[in-house]
């Protein structure tokens, strides 16, 4: 579970990367970033109702990129998708990830 101090931790590294801040993921250890990228997955599971699995719509505005730009990194194999049904999805962790790591 987050917990208060946990939680402004994630929203205040999560807004230092919106704002172009000092926060880069890449000078943190392996250990460090798998721990930030599960708090945002907790955080982004309370926050969505805890809904796991997220359209390219929905997963779009989350990550405030198009949903063309998603579809197309899905399909090179570089964001990972499930389906259900005959519905590709995005879930919540590698949302998680991608909200910490970026994507190209």
């Amino acid at each position: 579970m987050i917990k208060g101090k946990d939680l402004n931790e994630i929203k205040s590294k999560l807004q230092s990367l919106q704002s172009g801040g000092s926060f880069h993921p890449e000078d943190m250890t392996k250990d460090e970033k798998q721990k930030l990228i599960e708090k945002t997955a907790e955080l982004l599971l309370k926050e969505s109702g805890s809904k796991f699995n997220f359209t390219f719509k929905e997963a779009s505005n989350v990550l405030g990129i198009g949903e063309e730009f998603l579809r197309r990194r899905v399909k090179k194999n570089i964001i990972a998708s499930t389906y259900l049904g005959s519905k590709p999805m995005i879930h919540y962790m590698e949302i998680a990830r991608i909200l910490i790591e970026g994507v190209k």
